[in-house]
Order: C-alpha cells, then sequence, then structure tokens
C-alpha cells in the first residue's frame, strides 16, 4: 500500500501535499487577503479599503468610486516526517498566485468584485514496492498526481441600512485532477501506466450577512454569517492503460460525479477605538460519510475555528483620518475532511501579519488611493506521526499589493459622494 498508510513507503521532494491524493485535493479554507496574518479570520470583518472575500456582504464597507485591485502570491515551504522515520525529508517549495481580482463600489449601498483564485490543488508523488507470490520479483508502484480545481467569482453586495448588509458570490468551478500510476517489474517484464483525468465542473453560491452596531461609545461589535450551497462537480472521467508500445484500452465515464458540501460560517468581532479588533471564526464542512480506496480512510464531516486580533495606526491626510500601517497576530486549528488510519487529519497553525501603505492616491481625495501591501507569514504543522499519519511541518509566507484609484474622473467631478 502506499505511503500515506504505509510508513514502509518512500516520500518524494517535491511534494507540496501527500494528502491531496484524497478528495478534489487540497481546499483552500484560508484568506490570503487582508486578513492572512489575522489567522484568516475574517467573515464578521469589513473595511473601506481592502476587499474581504469571506464574505461578499463586507463589499458595502469599501470607499466609493474606488478601484481595489488585488493580486497576491503565496509561498509554502515544507517538511514532511513518516512515521517509524527519525529524519524528515527535504524542504519541498511551492509558490503560487492566489488570487488576482477587481473590487469596485459605484453606488452608495451597492458593491461588487469579481476574479480568480485556487479552489483546491493536487500535487503529490508516492512510491511503493512489495515482494510478488514468486517471493522474487519485485512490484514497483510510483502514484503521481497533479492539477486542481480553480474559482471564478462574481461577488456583490448590498448595505440594507446602516446596521445590515447581504451579499452573494457566485461562482464557476472548473479544472481537471489527473493521476498517473505505474506498474514494473523486471523480474515479469511488467511495465503499464494508467492515466486518468478527471475534468470537472460546478455552480456554486455563497450568501453572506453582516451586523455593525455600538456596544458603546468607543467599541463597535461586528457578526458575520456565510453559508454555500451543495454543489456537484461533473464533467468528463477518462482512464486508458498504456504498455511500452501500445494503448490497451481506454474509458470514458460521465455519469459520476463528486458532491462539495453545505459550508456554514459564524464571526464575531470587536473593534475599540477604531484601532484595535478581536475577531473570531466558526466554520462546518457538512461531508457526507464516504469510503475511500486506502484501509482505514475515509472522507467525513469537517471544521475551522480561528481567531486573531490587529491593531491600525491611524494618521491624518489632510482633513482626513486614514490607516498608516497595521499589525496582525492569530491562531487557526482546523479538521480536515480528510480520515486516514481512522483518524481525522488535524492542521493547526500561528500567523503574524503587517501592512501599509506605500504611496497616496491620485486627485484631491488622496486617502482612498496608491499602492499598499500586506505582508503574511504562518508556521503550523499537519498529521500526526501518533496517529501513523504524515506529518507536514509548514511554513507559508505572502506578499499582497492592493492598487488603489479612482474610477476615471470620479475624484475630478465629486461622483464618489
Amino acid at each position: 500500500m502506499i505511503v500515506i498508510i504505509s510508513s514502509t513507503a518512500a516520500l518524494a521532494q517535491n511534494v507540496t501535499s501527500p494528502y491531496s491524493i484524497f478528495g478534489v485535493g487540497d481546499i483552500e479554507t484560508k484568506d490570503f487577503g487582508r486578513y492572512f496574518g489575522m489567522g484568516s479570520t475574517s467573515i464578521a470583518l469589513r473595511n473601506g479599503a481592502a476587499f474581504n472575500f469571506s464574505n461578499p456582504a463586507s463589499l458595502t464597507a469599501l470607499d466609493p468610486k474606488v478601484m481595489n485591485f488585488d493580486f497576491i502570491m503565496r509561498g509554502r515551504v515544507s517538511n514532511f516526517l513518516v512515521p517509524g522515520r527519525d529524519t524528515v525529508t527535504s524542504p519541498s517549495k511551492d509558490y503560487a498566485i492566489r488570487r488576482i481580482s477587481l473590487a469596485y463600489k459605484p453606488e452608495k449601498r451597492w458593491a461588487f468584485a469579481f476574479g480568480l483564485r485556487p479552489y483546491s490543488t493536487v500535487n503529490y508523488l508516492l512510491n511503493d514496492s512489495a515482494k510478488l507470490a514468486d517471493n522474487t520479483s519485485v512490484l514497483n508502484k510510483s502514484v503521481d498526481g497533479n492539477g486542481g480545481l480553480n474559482q471564478v467569482f462574481l461577488s456583490n453586495g448590498f448595505g440594507l441600512n446602516k446596521n445590515f448588509s447581504v451579499g452573494v458570490t457566485t461562482s464557476v468551478l472548473f479544472g481537471t485532477l489527473q493521476t498517473n500510476t505505474t506498474y514494473t517489474s523486471s523480474g515479469i517484464g511488467l511495465d503499464v501506466t494508467r492515466n486518468e483525468y478527471d475534468a470537472l465542473h460546478a455552480l456554486m453560491f455563497t450568501g453572506g450577512l453582516q451586523y455593525v452596531g455600538k456596544l458603546g461609545k468607543h467599541i463597535r461589535q461586528q457578526l458575520g454569517f456565510v453559508i454555500s450551497n451543495v454543489a456537484k462537480l461533473t464533467g468528463q472521467w477518462s482512464t486508458e492503460y498504456i504498455t511500452s508500445d501500445s494503448t490497451i484500452t481506454t474509458e470514458v465515464n460521465a455519469a459520476k460525479h463528486i458532491t462539495l458540501p453545505v459550508q456554514i460560517g459564524v464571526g464575531y468581532a470587536l473593534v475599540f477605538n477604531d484601532n484595535l479588533t478581536v475577531s473570531a471564526d466558526y466554520t462546518s464542512y457538512n461531508w457526507k460519510y464516504q469510503k475511500v480506496d486506502y484501509p482505514g480512510s475515509y472522507i467525513d464531516k469537517a471544521f475551522r475555528f480561528s481567531t486573531g486580533l490587529e491593531y491600525s495606526f491611524k494618521g491624518k491626510a489632510g482633513l482626513q483620518t486614514v490607516e498608516k500601517y497595521y499589525l496582525q497576530a492569530g491562531f487557526s486549528y482546523e479538521q480536515s475532511y480528510i480520515h486516514v488510519n481512522n483518524n481525522p487529519l488535524t492542521d493547526y497553525s500561528y500567523s503574524i501579519g503587517f501592512g501599509n501603505r506605500v504611496t497616496n492616491g491620485f486627485g484631491y481625495r488622496r486617502s482612498s488611493g496608491g499602492l499598499s501591501y500586506n505582508l503574511g507569514f504562518e508556521f503550523g504543522k499537519k498529521g500526526s506521526v501518533s496517529n501513523n499519519q504524515i506529518r507536514e511541518s509548514y511554513t507559508q509566507f505572502v506578499i499582497g499589493l492592493s492598487l488603489k484609484g479612482f474610477w476615471f474622473n470620479s475624484a475630478k467631478y465629486g461622483k464618489y459622494q
């Protein structure tokens, strides 16, 4: 059996996640935008200068008539420890774009955003070998997986009154999951490769709600809620078997599907003096129980909890009070939808963040425009050796750039008012 179940197998150096062999791969449950340094605690948060992807209702907080173009990169460095071994693998490195988006608020009570981000990632290479019945020949098995799902989204937020906002994100998921399995044995002259291609797509909706109200003269409370529908991934599954000189057979199955679960999240935040923010989120993923092809492994319900804080340093720009920079810290704990060796796969991490405005904006409302950046660092562990699971120790860093400018002549003619 392969490495996730057996500690005698080998783990490849360039693996970004051996657990992405299950389901649709590693699903992105974290926000790589402004709130990454807060443990991605963002369901209840809203900011006039930052697009919050996790809750479309937060769009109504954006500064009016100001375009917000975001470009976010993430780097990840991981070491893996296989049960039964004393040394970790060489570092595995992965660098990728995590989101490109544009957000804009054309009206007092309406704002929208659209963009592209990864939904899930598949990237693993696992090797195993075993003796055949003759006790002399060795069968080698190599499983190489890659691909993932992308998410194109359009979000709309609507302000109901000064306290309540609602929103909806419409997403199209699409992508290909590819698995290449090679069996070789020199003793019996075997060399066969099985290639599996899953081209999938689905339509998904996420609704959001936010409430903002005062608890006191200098204290504001914020409540957030998000929910997504059951989404059915459909498409085309094809399998081909190839020998060294020919293709044996090809199968196409268009009737299969993968069901993504209902996702429900709640968040609560307190803001003190418009500077200090303390927030917490809880999200559940209602996956249906499903066995997979590996002993003691299955898919089941999942959840994520996170908490974080942020301190925003303000200053004057002309007659306006604007944010100069901010500092963040956070913690998150997640129980994945993947269960290995009859135990849930857990992931916990600590994070810190920093953001700053590099340049001022354009026109006379300079506080709303210009270039800003955010940096985030996360240190975590995934899996448990004591549960006979591969343990991943990882470090992630995020670099986000946000370019802000008035929509055409909005600043000149005062159309933002």
